[in-house]
């Protein structure tokens, strides 16, 4: 082997070096340190200190990730076959029958609405052109039709963004009702692995390995803890929502469609004061 091609691999090795070291795992795991910071007269003796460290850990986490995987297949078998039921309450029931049942009439609403104020920019921009030669009177009423036409669809898109908002609000409490369904599929799956490690705890041969299990059980008990923590938290904030959802939706939406009637009222009457100016402006007058 050449000095160069030497030297090129030197530089490759510490390339792929740093970018190890980099890694916010690779970086920080033994094999790794025990490989660029141990001296070589130390260096076979832990590298093997190091791989039994590894075969062992692997041992328990390649454990540990059949004993999860092997939960959430039966806890889903469990639950296909009505062994077991996902403790859904009424509360959270009725008002995900609620959303389901409102959903489609706020969308189409919205979008609805979303059309026509698009509707009426695309006529006004047909309008935009609409000048007539030899009649400045008229074209000077088209000019002070179209600044009205504008100020109507500005407030169309003011209102079209609230009906919208209503649309997100709703969105928001389905997306919280899914959260809610998946925080209780993980209490379900912890619940049944920390019955398939008691199950082994009680048929362990060794104290050590009893030891390992009570730990994983504890570790799984405190995980169920923190879930059913969780869960109490989202349904309070799914009922609080809830209510300000009932209380002000109705409100909302006669308010938004009062705006508008007021709106488009005024903006007819503008826009029929504009057609009767533009009456009287191209009489001719009589000799």
């Amino acid at each position: 082997m050449t000095e160069k091609f030497l030297e090129e691999r030197r530089s490759q090795m510490e390339k792929y070096l740093n970018i190890i070291a980099k890694h916010p795992i690779l970086g920080s795991s033994t094999a790794f340190k025990v490989f660029t910071q141990t001296p070589n007269e130390k260096f076979e003796r832990e590298k093997q200190k190091a791989e039994e460290s590894h075969e062992s850990l692997e041992f328990k986490s390649l454990e540990d990730a059949y004993d999860q995987v092997v939960s959430i297949v039966q806890n889903k078998l469990q639950i296909m076959l009505s062994q077991k039921i996902m403790p859904f309450s009424k509360e959270m029931s009725n008002i995900e029958d609620k959303v389901l049942k409102i959903e489609a009439p706020i969308q189409s609403l919205s979008a609805s609405f979303s059309n026509w104020t698009q509707r009426q920019f695309d006529s006004l921009k047909s309008f935009e052109s609409f000048m007539i030669p030899d009649l400045p009177d008229f074209n000077d009423l088209i000019r002070r039709y179209k600044t009205i036409a504008h100020a109507n669809i500005n407030d169309l898109n003011k209102l079209s963004l609230e009906f919208h908002e209503e649309f997100l609000r709703l969105e928001g409490l389905k997306q919280a009702i899914n959260s809610y369904k998946g925080t209780l599929d993980e209490y379900s799956q912890q619940e049944t692995l920390i019955s398939r490690k008691l199950s082994k705890h009680k048929s362990s041969s060794d104290e050590d390995t009893a030891a390992r299990y009570l730990s994983e059980i504890q570790k799984t008990q405190d995980n169920l803890d923190r879930i059913n923590k969780n869960i109490s938290q989202i349904e309070e904030n799914l009922e609080k929502e809830n209510a300000s959802l009932d209380e002000n939706r109705r409100v909302h939406l006669v308010e938004t469609i009062t705006e508008i009637a007021r709106n488009q009222k005024k903006y007819y009457e503008s826009a029929s004061t504009f057609w009767q100016d533009a009456l009287y402006s191209l009489e001719i007058p009589k000799e």
